[in-house]
């Protein structure tokens, strides 16, 4: 993979910058003005866009990858309530531990360390080769900027599985979805959830988050179905939209360990569990 230039070589101008903090602050970035506005950054700037969420900075892709725009353009509609949730089961622990599996660009990780509880330790995990040099890129520019809660995020590039080995991954749009395939796709390290664990030695999770196109029983089912109750998370946000390509019942083993859904939203079921 080619390396990408410094941070700060692809700072906007000030009009798109003013066009990017009118679209996070005012109605310029609700509804149909929020379209303009992407539209007039577009054709103001080409190619990625050097800007700062949280206060961090970070490289943004908004024109070749949806799943970034929001982030960019309006970070705070970028599953609120998800992360609101999230951030509710962090501060119940002494020792905050989140998982994200299908990391993608990282959103709830670097929500998770930069703003939970001091400490809270997150490990992403997203085998996607392009996707986790882009957040490697920016794990690297946050550190240079002089931010120390990063050192908390671990970055794992594999894919969670119910054994370990080798998965194949096709990737139909470059850089923004995958899905696991049985022929074909490039190949990438394969590993159980409960492997991870041991490997980093991880004693519980608080919160995981998981978003994997439809893998989501391949990946959750063994651990849910082998995990001791002291691994177990307090709090699980899973994304519903491939519920038809799961391969076991995993809303009834969610509910066999003592889970129950709290809400659901348009991408994402909320899972509490009670100790």
């Amino acid at each position: 993979m080619s390396a990408q230039p410094p941070y700060g070589e692809n700072t906007p101008s000030l009009v798109v910058q003013l066009l990017i903090w009118l679209s996070r602050h005012t109605l310029m970035g609700h509804g149909r003005l929020r379209k303009v506005t992407r539209s007039l950054v577009e054709k103001l700037h080409k190619g990625p866009v050097d800007t700062h969420l949280w206060g961090v900075p970070m490289r943004m892709n908004p024109h070749t990858n949806m799943s970034e725009r929001k982030p960019m353009f309006r970070l705070d509609r970028y599953d609120p309530k998800e992360r609101k949730f999230m951030h509710q089961i962090l501060r119940r622990s002494d020792r905050p531990v989140m998982i994200d599996i299908g990391a993608h660009i990282a959103v709830y990780s670097l929500d998770a360390v930069l703003n939970g509880p001091k400490h809270t330790r997150a490990i992403a995990i997203e085998p996607q080769p392009q996707l986790n040099q882009h957040i490697r890129f920016n794990l690297g520019a946050i550190k240079a900027s002089g931010n120390q809660a990063i050192d908390n995020l671990q970055l794992l590039g594999c894919a969670i599985g119910p054994e370990n080995g080798v998965a194949r991954l096709e990737i139909p749009d470059g850089a923004h979805l995958a899905h696991v395939v049985e022929e074909g796709g490039i190949e990438v390290p394969l590993k159980t959830l409960l492997s991870v664990l041991e490997e980093q030695q991880v004693d519980h999770i608080d919160f995981l988050k998981i978003d994997i196109e439809g893998y989501e029983g391949e990946a959750l089912g063994p651990f849910l179905e082998q995990a001791d109750d002291s691994l177990l998370p307090a709090g699980i946000v899973m994304e519903h939209l491939h519920m038809d390509e799961w391969n076991c019942d995993i809303q009834g083993l969610l509910a066999k360990r003592g889970y129950r859904e709290n809400l659901r939203t348009r991408s994402n079921a909320i899972w509490t569990r009670e100790s």
